[in-house]
């Protein structure tokens, strides 16, 4: 059954779930340093989140890899704040998970 018209409905190979056509953006490290490509065409699975391409979208993302992400050709160069779970501490007690809630726990 389409979710629109003329629009297949895809199944998560994962999870088994619907998916949906969006926009998405990708954070990659490549020699040492974080690239973000962005306007992804991806199919997103409604439950758990996962990413699939298309071939072309892949030939896409495979050929800036091999242009070697020239800082020159960016559309634009940004500042990305660096966080450490280091710095986080995690409380003595069974608490609920993060995308799961009350009913999965992480001991």
């Amino acid at each position: 059954m389409a979710n629109q018209e003329n629009e297949i409905e895809i199944r998560c190979e994962f999870c088994g779930s619907a998916t949906h056509e969006d926009v998405v953006n990708m954070c990659h490290w490549e020699a040492g340093k974080l690239i973000v490509i962005e306007d992804i065409k991806a199919r997103i699975c409604d439950q758990c989140q996962e990413q699939f391409y298309d071939a072309e979208t892949t030939w896409k993302i495979d050929k800036l890899r091999q242009e070697g992400f020239e800082p020159e050709k960016a559309e634009r160069i940004i500042q990305v704040p660096v966080f450490s779970l280091k710095r986080v501490q995690v409380p003595e007690r069974n608490f609920p998970h993060p995308v799961l809630g009350e009913g999965g726990t992480i001991e």
